[in-house]
């Protein structure tokens, strides 16, 4: 790659960043920024570019918004109940059903390792895989439903447009578990 203001100038025209109006251009820039991610060192035109791209991610993810956002474990178990797969499906990733099992059940964490194959099984971007930054679960829900049943019925439903219209955020909530 060329030094300089010409390198970071070759990772504009190779993906151009604007703003993303659409899911399609924000799995094109997760692309990109994956493919950054996984490279071993970054030169400091690409951590700039990175940056760039993870703030254009995060103004989209801020103004569209439209369910809960699920990391880590609790990901890992929505996508298994979505997909109707096993824990024993998770094994190659895991190499043993009791490290699966002691994931899943919070008594182990997610190794960088776990992460990146869990990122490719799925293809999703590696950082869903990673923890919120509070490890304590509020004792009252953030998320409620407008009727009752349809939260047993959530996470069979966890992407459809009506599961989503339905939810309804509860700041009381959110601002008690940053607080704890």
């Amino acid at each position: 790659m060329a030094s300089g203001f010409s390198a970071y100038i070759d990772l504009l025209i190779n993906f151009s960043p604007r703003p993303i109006h659409s899911d399609e251009e924000y799995w094109k820039t997760q692309a990109v920024m994956d493919r950054l991610i996984d490279k071993a060192e970054l030169t400091d035109d690409e951590r700039d570019y990175l940056s760039l791209l993870g703030m254009l991610i995060e103004r989209y993810d801020e103004d569209n918004k439209t369910h809960p956002e699920l990391r880590g474990i609790v990901l890992i178990r929505a996508l298994l109940n979505q997909t109707g797969l096993k824990q024993k499906d998770l094994v190659p990733i895991f190499k043993t059903e009791s490290i699966v099992s002691a994931v899943l059940n919070g008594n182990r964490k997610l190794t960088i390792e776990h992460i990146e194959g869990l990122s490719k099984f799925f293809q999703l971007p590696h950082g869903l895989f990673f923890e919120n930054h509070t490890s304590a679960l509020p004792a009252e829900p953030i998320l409620q439903f407008e009727h009752p049943a349809e939260e047993a019925t959530f996470e069979d439903n966890l992407f459809s447009p009506l599961a989503q219209s339905n939810l309804r955020y509860q700041p009381e909530a959110a601002l008690k578990m940053v607080s704890t």
